[in-house]
């Protein structure tokens, strides 16, 4: 139904950075009776075969095994078949399905605070029968603790809106489980807060990891953390697509910043 150059034409026309994008969305929701729960099976790609369940109104679903495709082969350079994988803003598991294929003795852990995202990455879990992921139901954040989580699905804020959450550090996480070989953090600009609290994981080694930036000052918190960032895609605005920490994993052409 959503052959590979739909799913970039559906990208570019429905989630693109343009005016009509919203209007189209709402259209195309008209036309499909929803938005509404689809389950759909991946047919390619390091997924292929896993099922997966989301609403008819996200970018799942028409992108597909398509999705953030540029993250992929830096990721499968990052993960051995027995890495220690953090999954950082689950969401409703799509990364972390991925890792549980590339790193079938290792471990994923997805760390997702909200309940609702929760309820669906346990369901994409369980359809496909994954036992290498272990669900952290906490915000990975600089302090332990209560907080805020806004309701907006992959779009949510830790520290705003009216969801009660628990944080907690990934130095204190790393107290009981064991320290990751690869992050991928992409938690709508609290980065910064993430790295912080594993202050004492980064002391002792560092860690490659992906990560999304959203601005300037999530950026200079990343940079603490790495002495060269490489960009994956376009840097012309943020949020960028992603940030390598890891300079002998990056993509070619891919800009040092």
């Amino acid at each position: 139904m959503f052959p590979a150059i739909t799913h970039a034409v559906a990208n570019k026309v429905l989630f693109g950075a343009h005016q009509l994008a919203s209007p189209l969305q709402r259209g195309v929701q008209r036309l499909l009776s929803g938005p509404r729960e689809v389950i759909f099976e991946f047919k390619r790609g390091p997924a292929a075969g896993y099922k997966f369940s989301c609403l008819s109104s996200h970018k799942y679903f028409f992108v597909r095994e398509d999705y953030e495709h540029d993250l992929l082969r830096p990721i499968e350079s990052m993960v051995r078949p027995d890495s220690v994988v953090f999954d950082i803003g689950a969401h409703f598991g799509f990364w972390a399905i991925v890792f549980s294929r590339l790193c079938p003795r290792g471990k994923v852990f997805a760390f997702e605070p909200s309940p609702e995202n929760r309820s669906r990455l346990l369901r994409n879990i369980a359809m496909n029968s994954i036992e290498n992921i272990h669900i952290v139901p906490f915000a990975a954040s600089d302090r332990i603790g209560a907080s805020h989580l806004s309701g907006d699905g992959s779009m949510a804020k830790i520290g705003d809106g009216a969801e009660n959450i628990e944080t907690t550090t990934l130095d204190e996480f790393c107290k009981g489980n064991p320290v990751p070989d690869m992050m991928l953090i992409d938690v709508e600009g609290h980065a910064g807060e993430v790295l912080r609290g594993a202050s004492g994981i980064f002391a002792r080694r560092f860690v490659p990891m992906i990560c999304e930036i959203h601005s300037e000052s999530e950026l200079k918190a990343v940079r603490v953390k790495a002495e060269r960032l490489s960009i994956i895609g376009s840097f012309s605005r943020f949020p960028y697509r992603a940030v390598a920490l890891s300079p002998e994993i990056l993509t070619p052409n891919s800009p040092a910043i």
